[in-house]
């Protein structure tokens, strides 16, 4: 307990969590603001909202999972399942320090090309692009089909996607 306790007094320094805190007050200041909306800025202020939010939760989800295995030491019942909640939230919250570079939260073009081998190359890449879809929807994120271009028998032999969301990027 006491490794995930001092892990995540490294991560509220590293999140610089008070900072965080101070942000989304004014955050929800600004969008209290009769003309918020309006300004050319307020979709990504609102899009820091919500990933400010995440974190905060995730933190509190973690701070949460850690007391309660603590007193599951203490009553010496269910340990691994507190133990395993909290390292499951504490990897989600360590996996947002990795991706805080300045592109990660950026949205992310991918291109699938069959190249030379003919159907199968093709038959590939369409497995290909349909695990790359179904990877996004699982994280959450919309995509749009900007270019695909179909085989002659089957498969395809290029597709550009544009994932939109979280991290798309970085991930």
């Amino acid at each position: 307990m006491s490794d995930l306790r001092a892990r995540l007094s490294d991560l509220k320094t590293k999140l610089r969590l008070d900072e965080i805190q101070v942000e989304k007050q004014n955050l929800l200041k600004e969008m209290e603001e009769g003309d918020f909306w309006g300004k050319t800025d307020a979709q990504k202020k609102s899009q820091r909202l919500s990933e400010i939010d995440d974190i905060l939760s995730t933190h509190k989800e973690v701070e949460l999972a850690i007391g309660d295995a603590e007193t599951a030491v203490e009553l010496g019942d269910e340990i691994e399942k507190y133990q395993g909640i909290a390292q499951s939230a504490l990897a989600k919250l360590e996996m947002s320090t990795y991706l805080s570079g300045r592109f990660d939260g950026l949205d992310a073009i991918l291109s699938i090309h069959a190249g030379a081998g003919g159907t199968e190359a093709m038959d590939w890449s369409q497995m290909l692009e349909r695990m790359y879809l179904r990877y996004g929807e699982r994280k959450g994120w919309s995509y749009e089909v900007i270019d695909e271009t179909m085989g002659e028998e089957a498969g395809i032999k290029s597709v550009t996607v544009k994932f939109k969301g979280q991290n798309a990027y970085g991930l």
